[in-house]
């Protein structure tokens, strides 16, 4: 299965893989083996801890290397601006509030900058809509109307 992402995305995650494979990896590796120097395995929590997180640690190099070689990357350049898309950011007005948001693979996701999946139940809304169209969307507090504003 392919994952969509943007080349911003992309680029963050090979930073994240970077710096794992490069600081991280070998940080955990020089405290499993301070650790494994206290003596007896069996007992030693700190040897047990750092090897779980080593665990956890190539457990997220090995989905950061599998999202990167299965990844379609969004030309954001050849995104077409009259309707909302993955890669494209568009502004909803909301009442008397104007809300700018994102769509963005899942693995791109960002709620605090406002950049929603294309699988949210926000983002499939929103997907293929342009300027002016009205979207209700339904939540556990009620429906609620945004318009299209603007999609650049």
């Amino acid at each position: 299965m392919n994952h969509i992402l943007t080349k911003e995305g992309r680029d963050k995650l090979l930073e994240e893989l970077e710096h794992l494979k490069n600081v991280a990896r070998k940080d955990v590796i020089e405290r499993v083996l301070i650790a494994k120097e206290h003596g007896d395995l069996k007992e030693n929590s700190e040897y047990h801890q750092a090897k779980e997180e080593q665990g956890v640690l190539e457990s997220r190099v090995a989905e950061i290397e599998y999202l990167i070689k299965h990844a379609e990357i969004i030309d954001e350049s050849a995104i077409p601006h009259h309707k909302v898309g993955v890669g494209t950011t568009f502004k909803a007005r909301f009442g008397d509030n104007e809300m700018e948001f994102m769509i963005v693979g899942p693995e791109e996701v960002d709620p605090g900058a406002n950049k929603i999946s294309y699988e949210s139940p926000l983002g499939k809304a929103f997907m293929n809509r342009q300027v002016g169209e009205k979207v209700v969307i339904k939540a556990p507090a009620g429906e609620f109307e945004y318009e299209i504003v603007k999609i650049r």
